[in-house]
C-alpha cells in the first residue's frame, strides 16, 4: 500500500501499525479539493438528517431508547459521517512538497492522512503584508507575527492562566462564581448602553440601561441577577460591533498578547471600551479598577468552565492557530451578521462547503478536508 501511495508522488510516507498521539502537532495540512455532491445525493442527505431530527424529537422524553431506534440513529450517523468524508484531491505541486501518514485502526482498517507539510517542507515566508504566495489566507496577511503571539498565548495559558482558572472553577462554589460572572456583566452594561446608543439602537439602549439600574439596586450591585427573572432579556455589545455598525470593515484577523483571537477593528474596540468605560479603568487610582479585575475573574471562570473544550483546541488540535483562527473568525461574523451574512459560512447551508475545510484553503478551490470542529457545537456557549 505504501509503494502505491508512494507512486502518486507523495515527497515523504510515515506508515506505522500504530502511530504515536500528536503525530500531526505543528504540521498544516494543505489545500485539497472534495469531491461534490449531487443533486440526488445531497436530497439524500437532508432526508436523513430530517430522519435523525425526527426520530430525536420522537423519543427525547423516553428514558432509553429502543434497540431499532438506537441502530437507526447510529446508521444514519455513519451514512452523514460518509458524506463529509469525501474524496479529496491535491494539486500535483502540493504533492510534490509534502507527505502522507499510513496506519492501522482499531478494527483493523487501512487509515490513509494525506496532504501534511513538515515545518521543513514550507515555502519559505515573507515579511507581513506582502504577497505570501499562493494558498495564502488573505484575511491573515500578518501570520507570521501572528503565530509567534500565539505561541506565547499558548505558553502563558499553560504555566499561568490555564492552572489558575481550573484552580478557580475548582476551588470557587458555583453559586459564588456566578455572582462574581453577574457583578461583572452588570458592570459593562453603562458601555453596552452607550454603545447601543452609537449604534441606533434605542431600544436595547434602554434595556441595558434597566438592567444596569434593577440590577444594582435591587441585585446587590450585581451580585444577583433579578433583571432576568423580570423578564428584562441581556444583551451586550462593544465598540467592535459599533464600528461594524458605521460601516467599518473587520481587517486583517490579528492575535493579541494576552487577549487572543481578534481583527483590526475588534482590536481597537477592545482598547476603546477599557479605556472609556468609567467604571472598569482608573489609572489615577488602581484600587478602583473593580471593572478591570472583575473581568479577569469572569475570564477565569470561562477558562475554567470549559477547560475540556478549549484545551481540545490549544493543545489536541493538528494546527491549534488555525483552528482558533477559524473558530474566532465564524463566531464573530455570525454574531454581528447572523446566518443571512455574506461572510458568515453555515457549514451545512450549502452542499459544496465542508466544515472539515481546511483553514488556508483558497476558495476558488473548494472544499477541503481539515481538522474536525464540530459545526452544532459553539465551545464558549453555556
Amino acid at each position: 500500500v505504501a509503494d502505491e501511495i508512494a507512486g502518486q508522488g507523495w515527497k515523504w510516507i510515515d506508515a506505522a501499525v500504530e502511530l504515536p498521539y500528536g503525530h500531526t502537532n505543528g504540521l498544516r495540512r494543505l489545500v485539497g479539493v472534495t469531491q461534490e455532491l449531487t443533486d440526488e445525493e445531497r436530497a439524500t442527505r437532508e432526508a436523513l438528517r430530517d430522519e435523525y431530527d425526527e426520530l430525536e424529537a420522537q423519543y427525547a422524553e423516553a428514558d432509553e431508547l429502543p434497540d431499532e431506534v438506537d441502530q437507526r440513529l447510529g446508521e444514519i450517523e455513519a451514512e452523514l459521517e460518509a458524506f463529509e468524508n469525501r474524496p479529496v484531491t491535491f494539486a500535483p505541486e502540493d504533492i510534490a512538497r509534502a507527505g502522507v501518514f499510513v496506519s492501522i485502526g482499531r478494527d483493523g482498517e487501512l487509515i490513509v492522512s494525506s496532504g501534511y507539510l513538515r515545518p521543513e517542507d514550507e515555502e519559505p515566508e515573507t515579511v507581513d503584508g506582502e504577497d505570501a504566495g499562493e494558498g495564502a489566507d488573505p484575511s491573515d496577511p500578518y501570520e507570521a507575527t501572528n503565530r509567534k503571539i500565539h505561541a506565547f498565548n499558548l505558553a502563558v495559558d499553560q504555566t499561568l492562566f490555564g492552572p489558575a482558572a481550573k484552580g478557580y472553577s475548582g476551588f470557587i462554589p458555583d453559586p459564588i462564581e456566578n455572582s462574581f460572572n453577574s457583578f461583572a456583566d452588570n458592570l459593562t452594561a453603562p458601555a453596552d448602553t452607550v454603545n447601543f446608543l452609537f449604534q441606533g439602537n434605542f431600544e436595547e439602549a434602554g434595556i441595558s440601561l434597566a438592567r444596569f439600574l434593577l440590577n444594582s439596586t435591587v441585585g446587590f450591585a450585581g451580585l444577583a441577577d433579578p433583571a432576568t427573572e423580570f423578564g428584562i432579556p441581556h444583551a451586550d455589545t462593544d465598540f467592535g460591533e459599533t464600528l461594524y455598525v458605521w460601516g467599518v470593515p473587520e481587517g486583517a484577523y490579528v492575535e493579541l498578547p494576552f487577549y487572543g483571537p481578534s481583527n483590526q477593528r475588534d482590536a481597537v474596540g477592545v482598547v476603546t471600551d477599557f479605556f472609556t468605560n468609567p467604571i472598569s479603568f482608573a489609572p489615577q487610582r488602581p484600587l478602583q479598577n473593580i471593572g478591570t479585575y472583575s473581568g479577569l475573574l469572569e475570564r477565569l471562570s470561562d477558562r475554567g468552565k470549559y477547560a475540556d473544550t478549549i484545551d481540545s483546541i490549544l493543545y489536541q488540535s493538528a494546527d491549534s492557530y488555525a483552528v482558533a483562527k477559524v473558530i474566532f473568525q465564524q463566531n464573530r461574523r455570525f454574531e454581528l451578521e447572523g446566518s443571512s451574512g455574506g461572510s458568515y459560512v453555515d457549514p451545512y447551508g450549502d452542499g459544496s462547503l465542508d466544515p472539515y475545510a481546511d483553514p488556508y484553503g483558497d476558495a476558488a478551490t473548494g472544499p477541503v478536508a481539515d481538522t474536525y470542529v464540530d459545526p452544532y457545537e459553539d465551545p464558549y456557549a453555556e
